[in-house]
């Protein structure tokens, strides 16, 4: 499923669970270390996906660019006030308890979503349209250290 340009710079992955796992490239300056993720749509288990996420973050080298990529189910909403530093003014729709929670979490770990990075149109912004076609989220998202920002 890779190019193969990504196969020979593949360094390996690890399959931390069934909704995260981790592959490791080789760069020309520094690795990336990428964690593709889908989070639990269960709310009882949403407390152990974020402890498995965060103990994943920390099993990573420290040098890499650390890239978390996936569905978190999360709605992070278009209003940046209080998390300039996480997300930038380009966000979308109303945020949610877990969008709240996956601020947090970004914050703790001094990570950024690149998605708000970018201003787009609303119709390039959402990630998930429901089955009748009324409603649309951003809930696939993309979160890189705060550090490798201007890479992005």
């Amino acid at each position: 499923m890779l190019s193969k340009r990504a196969v020979n710079a593949l360094l390996g992955y690890k399959p931390v669970n069934s909704r995260i796992i981790v592959a490791r490239f080789r760069g020309q300056l520094l690795n990336l270390s990428i964690i593709q993720i889908y989070a639990d749509s269960e709310e009882e288990e949403l407390e152990e996906f974020y402890e498995k996420l965060k103990s994943t973050l920390k099993e990573l080298q420290k040098k890499d660019i650390r890239i978390i990529i996936g569905d978190f189910n999360a709605k992070i909403g278009k209003y940046n006030t209080g998390w300039e530093d996480i997300m930038q003014q380009h966000g979308y729709g109303e945020r949610n308890e877990r969008g709240e929670r996956l601020l947090e979490f970004a914050a703790k770990h001094n990570m950024l979503i690149c998605n708000t990075k970018f201003q787009q149109k609303d119709c390039r912004k959402y990630t998930w349209t429901s089955p009748d076609g009324k409603y649309t989220n951003m809930i696939d998202l993309i979160l890189i250290d705060k550090r490798w920002k201007t890479s992005v």
